[in-house]
């Protein structure tokens, strides 16, 4: 991964009055194939504050213009404290005035003029922020498997409404990075794409009251039918191991035709897919949806995973991507959907052998 060329999201904060030289900012990063995030491409459905509050956090730098308008400025100054306080990487850029408050330790590019800034605004610079950024992220915590299920949903939706392209003009330079990385037993995909169906009593077998949970089944087949829908336009790179000591034969069975039914569908659909099957997965479930959000999870249980952590600090979620490659890398030879499913079919009795008896 080359992240010396990476398209990192930037989010330029300024006052109405500077919009011009905002303006010129914008231009500067798309010129260096960033991807500048500015209230101008904001889709309509969503309330000011919260789409601004989601933009920062999911930023990879905060960039202010600071000048004798915009640091009297209630709002930008907001902004400011708001990035600061989710640890996002700023680079204040200021015609004459500097921050203040927490913002003021920052170090900020000083000019009279855009023309003296704008040449500071250099990949390099950039590059350094973000990359030497420890790992400070923030990140909320879901204990139990319902509240890991919903807070996987509502990244998901999330996504949908803030992953837009940042360059209406070339809208291929817009594309967000937005590839699917799962690594687990199972994993999502060897959930039934809908609630309804045979296939959820197999699926827990020895555990039959799970099979008639109507709610959670809905929920479990809403985040299938959402990773799908990532792993489908921008491809996935799975690493699995599809057998657990605690599940029956049956219940393990159930999953791998699920999951080949997943792949069926990725072959059908020519979408860019890689799967490894390694032991190593069973080291813990790990999703990471683009460079928008990772999930990992430590605690296997037979309805799903337990303690798990989620994050969308983007420098976070760009770090657990490197090491996601290396370990996806050292996991040797991948195989495409088609080649993955008669391996399965080859393997199935070994992993289904070494699950319990009903």
């Amino acid at each position: 991964m080359d992240l010396t060329k990476y398209p990192y999201r930037v989010f330029v904060s300024y006052a109405d009055e500077d919009r011009p030289d905002a303006s010129r900012i914008v231009s500067r990063l798309r010129d260096l194939d960033l991807q500048p995030v500015w209230d101008q491409d904001n889709p309509g459905g969503w309330p000011f504050v919260e789409l601004t509050k989601k933009h920062i956090a999911h930023s990879h730098l905060f960039l202010p213009l600071l000048t004798n308008r915009s640091v009297q400025s209630p709002w930008v100054n907001h902004e400011i404290g708001f990035a600061v306080g989710r640890n996002v990487p700023v680079l204040p850029l200021s015609l004459g005035p500097m921050p203040d408050g927490m913002a003021g330790a920052l170090h900020a590019e000083v000019g009279k003029h855009m023309d003296d800034l704008l040449p500071r605004l250099t990949r390099e610079r950039i590059n350094g922020l973000v990359e030497g950024r420890p790992g400070i992220g923030v990140y909320e915590f879901a204990d139990y498997t319902d509240s890991r299920t919903a807070a996987i949903i509502g990244h998901c939706q999330e996504l949908e409404r803030l992953a837009v392209p940042q360059h209406p003009q070339q809208p291929e330079r817009g594309v967000q990075h937005r590839r699917l990385r799962h690594r687990a037993a199972f994993g999502s995909f060897s959930l039934p794409a809908s609630p309804n169906g045979e296939i959820w009593k197999r699926r827990y077998d020895g555990e039959p009251w799970r099979a008639i949970d109507m709610p959670k089944k809905k929920a479990l087949s809403k985040e299938r039918q959402l990773l799908e829908q990532q792993a489908t336009q921008f491809g996935c790179d799975l690493v699995l191991y599809p057998s657990l000591p605690h599940l029956t034969s049956v219940a393990i069975a159930a999953r791998i035709e699920i999951l080949q039914s997943f792949l069926a569908s990725m072959h059908q659909s020519s979408a860019a897919v890689r799967v490894i099957f390694d032991e190593s997965a069973l080291g813990g479930n790990v999703l990471i949806v683009g460079d928008w959000f990772c999930a990992d999870s430590m605690t296997p249980r037979a309805d799903g995973y337990r303690h798990t952590t989620l994050t969308s600090h983007a420098p976070t979620v760009l770090d657990r991507i490197v090491w996601y490659e290396q370990m996806f890398d050292d996991a040797g030879k991948w195989l495409s959907a088609y080649a993955a499913i008669t391996w399965l079919d080859q393997h199935l009795d070994a992993y289904a052998g070494k699950g319990t008896e009903g």
